[in-house]
């Protein structure tokens, strides 16, 4: 859990007093709690919509990265093959 901090230090390179600012986290929650939740419900309908009309150009790019994964396995495959076994690919 993140704590508060109230104790005031002295700054190492100017040596005035300095208050240290809340953690990140204590910040983010205080702000967004202070908000209502509906007038965060457009943004997050847009997010939706964003990522529901992304979703065939990812499976897409997710197929077309598969195929050429598996053509260079292919490849590899071969060229491993033809390391191992010299005498099969002689004449090509």
């Amino acid at each position: 859990m993140l704590r508060h901090f109230t104790y005031a230090y002295a700054c190492p390179h100017c040596l005035k007093l300095v208050k240290p600012m809340l953690p990140v986290g204590i910040r983010e929650l205080s702000q967004r709690s202070s908000r209502h939740p509906l007038t965060r419900m457009p943004r997050r309908i847009l997010r939706l919509l964003k990522s529901i009309l992304l979703l065939p150009r990812f499976v897409a790019s997710a197929i077309k990265q598969r195929r050429r994964q598996n053509l260079l396995n292919g490849r590899e495959a071969e060229r491993l093959d033809r390391i191992r076994n010299p005498s099969k690919y002689v004449g090509k």
